[in-house]
C-alpha cells in the first residue's frame, strides 16, 4: 500500500464509480446502498494507503522543522529574533488534513537553502554586530503633528487639543488615520512605545489599536486602549525590523458605534471632536457637546522608535568576545559547543572534523579568528541536523528513537522548540525513556508557559482554523464582522483548548459544556452583556445557550462558509472528519452548484435545495450520512451569529424559519443543535479515539497506520470511566510504545 501507483490506481476506481461511468450500461447495475459501500470502502483503502505511505521510515528519516519552529529555536540558541513570514523569508509550509508538521511534506528546495542561509547570517548579525554604530541603539521621537494624515491641521479643536486623532477604521487595507515613514539602519528588535489615549463610547468596546508595517505586510502590535484624555497612558512593545525603509500605520481597528448603529464613517473623512468650537458642517463628528464619545477613537501625543535592542551573546559564543586565546584551538571549541546545542545531541567526531577543516580553510584563505569562526557557524546553522529532527542511524537500522530524539520530540511537540537543559541531562543520562522520567518531564513541559504554543498550535490545526476569514465575508451581508472579530473568534477555541487542558477536563467539554471563553467583541457579537474588554476570560453561559462546546462557536461555524452563505455540506464534512475520524468520498467530478431559486418561483431554503441529494441514487448514500451534520447547525449564519429565519435572497414569499432537525444514519433524530451535539456525546469512545489519533499524528509528524491505531486504542479506551480528562490522553499517548517508533 505504500507504492504511489496504489492509490493512484484506485482513486481512478473511485472517480468511475462515484461519477455512474462504472459499471457500464450494459452490466448489472448496484443498488445506491451497495454503491455508497463500495465507494466508502475504496475512500477507506485509499486513505490508508496515504498514511502507510506518509509513515514510511527509511534507515534515517528526516523532518523538517515548520518555518514557526525554526524560529522559536532560533530564538532560543541565539536570543535572536525571526520573522520567517516577512517578504523574501521562508515559504509558507504545506498543510496535510490542516496539520503543516507532517514529515515527507515538508519537503527541500534550493530556494529553502538559500532563505537558511540569509537568515543564519542575519541572526549573527544581530549577535555579532560588525561595528560599533549598529551595536550602539538610537532614539527617534515622533511627536504628533509629525504624524502624517488624518487633517489634523484642518481641525480646530484637535489643533487645540494638541493630539493626534486616530478614527475607527475596521480595514487593514484602507487609508490609515495617521502614518510614520521609519528609515532603520540595522536589522535587529525595536522598542516601540506610544503615549495615547482611547476613549469608548457610553456602552461600547475600547478603541483598538493595530499597528501595521506596509513594507513587510506585518502587524507589529495590537492592542485595546482605555485610558482617559486627561491620563494617557504608555503602551510598549518590541518588534524585530529588517534593516531599511518601514511604511507604519496607525489604526483604530475597533467599529463601536459606526458600524453597529450608525453608518459608516468613511476613511477619508476629515474628524472633529465637538461642535462647541470651531464648527464645520463637514466634518465627521466624535463627541457630542458634552464631549462624551459616540465612537471609539485615540488620541496620540508621540511615538519613539529606539534599538537596535542587542541580545545577550550566548554562553557557548562567549569565546568570540574578545577574551581567550583566539587561536584555530579556541575556535575548535567555541564551533563545538554552538554545533552540540543546535543539533540537539553530542556532535559526532566526522561533523567535528569537518568543521575544525572549515575553520582551518578560512584562516588559511586570510579570514581572521572571528571571521573563521563565523563561517563554521553559519554551516552549523544550515545543517540538516540543525533545520530537520533526525531520527535513526545509517549504519545500524533501528525502529524507534534513542533518548537524544526523544528529547527532541518532547520539546516540539509541547514548546514548538529545542529541549532545554533538564530534558537533554535526562537524555544524557540515557534514562529518559524510563516511564516515570517520562512522564514527569511530560507534566514538567506542560505545566511551563512554553506549553501555550501546543495549546494553541494544535487545536489551530486539528480544528482548521486557518481557514477562518479565507473567504471575508460580505461586508453588506455581515456588516458587523471585522478583523478584530475575526480574532476573538479563533481565540476563544484556542483559549478554550488552553483551559480544558489546564483544568484537565473530559473531552465531553468540546461537544457540549456550559461555558466559553470570551471577550468583548465576542460578548457583543454572541449578545452577552456585561462584558467590554479584550482578555479572554471563561464565562458561564445561561441555560440553553447553543454556545456550548466549540462546534457552535464562530470560529468553526465560519470557517466552513464561504462569506456569503452557510454551507451544510462543507459544516457536515468538517464535523465528519474533525470529530468523527472519517473520510467521506470525494465527491463526483464537474458537480453542479445547487440551483437557485429564479425571481418568480417560490423562495427555498438551503435543506430544500439540498433535498435534490437524497433523490439522485449516486448522491444520496453520502450525503444522507453528511448532510444531517450540517443541517444540525442551520441555526447559524456564515458568520456564526444565532438567526431563527432564514433570510433567501432569491424568489417569492415569505422568508421561513430555521429547520434545524435531522436523523443520522443510526436512527436517532434531533430538533436543534444542543440535541445534535448530545447525540454526538453518547459515543463519546468514538470522538476520544478520533482525538487520539490527531493528538498523536501531531507528535509524530506523520499520518497513524491501521497498525498504530490497533496499539493505542485500549490505551485509550482505559480512560473511559474517568470521561477521557484531556492531560490524561495526551500522557496516555506519551507514555504508550508507539510513541517511542520511528
Amino acid at each position: 500500500m505504500t507504492d504511489p501507483g496504489f492509490a493512484t490506481h484506485w482513486a481512478k476506481v473511485l472517480e468511475r464509480l462515484t461519477s455512474g461511468e462504472m459499471p457500464p450500461e450494459d452490466e448489472q447495475q448496484p443498488t445506491g446502498e451497495d454503491r455508497g459501500a463500495k465507494m466508502q470502502l475504496l475512500s477507506d483503502w485509499i486513505k490508508e494507503a496515504d498514511a502507510a505511505r506518509h509513515a514510511v521510515t527509511e534507515r534515517v528519516s528526516l523532518r523538517r522543522l515548520t518555518r514557526q519552529e525554526y524560529a522559536n529555536t532560533m530564538r532560543d540558541l541565539l536570543g535572536v529574533t525571526y520573522v520567517p513570514t516577512d517578504p523574501g523569508n521562508l515559504p509558507e509550509d504545506p498543510s496535510w488534513h490542516g496539520f503543516d508538521r507532517i514529515g515527507p511534506a515538508l519537503s527541500l528546495s534550493p530556494s529553502h537553502m538559500e532563505r537558511y542561509l540569509t537568515a543564519a547570517e542575519a541572526a549573527l548579525d544581530q549577535v555579532l554586530p560588525s561595528d560599533a554604530a549598529s551595536a550602539a541603539p538610537s532614539l527617534d521621537k515622533w511627536p504628533y503633528n509629525k504624524i502624517f494624515q488624518g487633517n489634523t491641521d484642518r481641525n480646530p479643536e484637535a489643533r487645540k487639543r494638541g493630539r493626534k486623532v486616530i478614527k475607527p477604521n475596521s480595514n487593514l487595507r484602507s487609508s490609515p488615520n495617521a502614518w510614520i515613514k521609519q528609515r532603520v539602519p540595522h536589522a535587529g528588535n525595536y522598542a516601540v512605545r506610544i503615549k495615547l489615549s482611547g476613549l469608548r463610547a457610553p456602552g461600547g468596546n475600547a478603541p483598538h489599536l493595530r499597528i501595521y508595517d506596509a513594507v513587510l505586510d506585518r502587524v507589529l502590535h495590537e492592542q485595546d486602549v482605555d485610558a482617559p484624555e486627561d491620563k494617557p497612558t504608555i503602551v510598549e512593545f518590541t518588534t524585530y525590523l529588517p534593516a531599511g525603509d518601514h511604511h507604519i500605520n496607525f489604526f483604530n481597528t475597533e467599529p463601536g458605534l459606526s458600524l453597529y448603529d450608525t453608518p459608516s464613517i468613511e476613511s477619508d473623512s476629515v474628524v472633529f471632536l465637538s461642535i462647541k468650537e470651531g464648527r464645520e458642517p463637514t466634518l465627521q463628528k466624535l463627541t457630542d457637546e458634552q464631549g462624551v464619545p459616540l465612537v471609539p477613537f485615540l488620541l496620540v501625543d508621540s511615538i519613539e522608535f529606539e534599538g537596535p535592542m542587542r541580545p545577550d551573546l550566548p554562553a557557548a559564543l562567549t569565546g568570540l568576545s574578545g577574551d581567550g586565546p583566539q587561536d584555530t584551538a579556541q575556535a575548535r571549541q567555541i564551533v563545538t559547543a554552538f554545533a552540540e546545542n543546535a543539533f540537539r545531541r553530542p556532535l559526532r567526531e566526522a561533523e567535528a572534523t569537518r568543521l575544525g577543516s572549515l575553520i582551518d580553510t578560512e584562516l588559511d584563505a586570510g579570514r581572521n579568528f572571528a571571521q573563521a569562526t563565523r563561517s563554521a557557524l553559519v554551516a552549523v546553522l544550515c545543517s540538516k541536523s540543525f533545520i530537520f529532527l533526525v531520527e535513526g542511524d545509517a549504519e545500524t537500522p533501528r525502529t524507534h528513537i534513542n533518548d537524544w530524539e526523544l528529547a527532541s520530540r518532547l520539546s516540539y511537540l509541547f514548546w514548538s522548540t529545542m529541549p532545554d537543559a533538564p530534558l537533554l541531562a535526562a537524555a544524557k543520562a540515557g534514562r529518559l525513556r524510563e516511564p516515570d522520567v517520562l512522564i514527569r518531564e511530560v507534566r514538567r513541559m506542560l505545566a511551563d508557559p512554553k506549553a501555550s504554543r501546543f495549546a494553541t498550535t494544535f487545536p489551530y490545526q486539528w480544528l482548521q482554523l486557518a481557514d477562518v476569514g479565507k473567504f471575508p465575508p460580505d461586508k453588506k451581508l455581515y456588516p458587523n464582522y471585522s478583523k478584530t472579530l475575526e480574532q476573538s473568534m479563533v481565540a476563544e477555541t484556542t483559549s478554550f483548548f488552553g483551559e480544558m487542558l489546564d483544568r484537565n477536563l473530559g473531552i465531553r467539554e468540546f461537544l457540549s459544556s456550559d461555558w466559553t471563553m470570551m471577550n468583548g467583541p465576542l460578548a457583543k457579537f454572541y449578545g452577552m452583556p456585561g462584558i467590554v474588554d479584550a482578555p479572554m476570560r471563561r464565562v458561564a453561559l445561561p441555560a440553553g445557550s447553543p454556545r456550548g462546546g466549540v462546534l457552535t462557536q464562530a470560529a468553526v461555524l465560519s470557517l466552513t462558509s464561504d462569506g456569503a452563505r452557510h454551507r451544510p455540506v462543507h459544516r457536515g464534512k468538517w464535523v465528519l472528519e474533525s470529530i468523527l475520524g472519517q473520510s467521506p468520498p470525494r465527491p463526483p467530478p464537474n458537480v453542479a452548484a445547487l440551483p437557485a431559486a429564479a425571481k418568480d418561483q417560490p423562495r427555498q431554503t438551503i435543506r430544500e435545495q439540498l433535498g435534490a441529494h437524497v433523490t439522485n441514487e449516486n448522491c444520496a448514500t453520502c450525503h444522507s450520512r453528511i448532510d444531517p451534520l450540517g443541517l444540525a447547525f442551520e441555526n447559524f449564519d456564515a458568520i456564526g451569529a444565532w438567526r431563527d429565519v432564514e433570510i433567501m435572497s432569491a424568489g417569492t414569499g415569505e422568508h421561513r424559519p430555521v429547520d434545524a432537525s435531522g436523523k443520522l444514519p443510526d436512527g436517532r433524530v434531533f430538533s436543534t443543535p444542543n440535541e445534535f451535539k448530545e447525540l454526538l456525546a453518547e459515543n463519546l469512545d468514538l470522538f476520544a479515539l478520533t482525538l487520539a489519533e490527531k493528538l498523536a499524528t501531531y507528535a509524530m509528524r506523520r499520518p497513524l497506520t491501521l497498525v498504530d491505531r490497533e496499539s493505542l486504542s485500549p490505551a485509550v479506551i482505559a480512560l473511559r470511566d474517568k470521561d477521557y480528562p484531556l492531560r490524561d490522553l495526551i500522557e496516555t499517548i506519551t507514555l504508550n510504545p508507539l510513541f517511542l517508533r520511528r
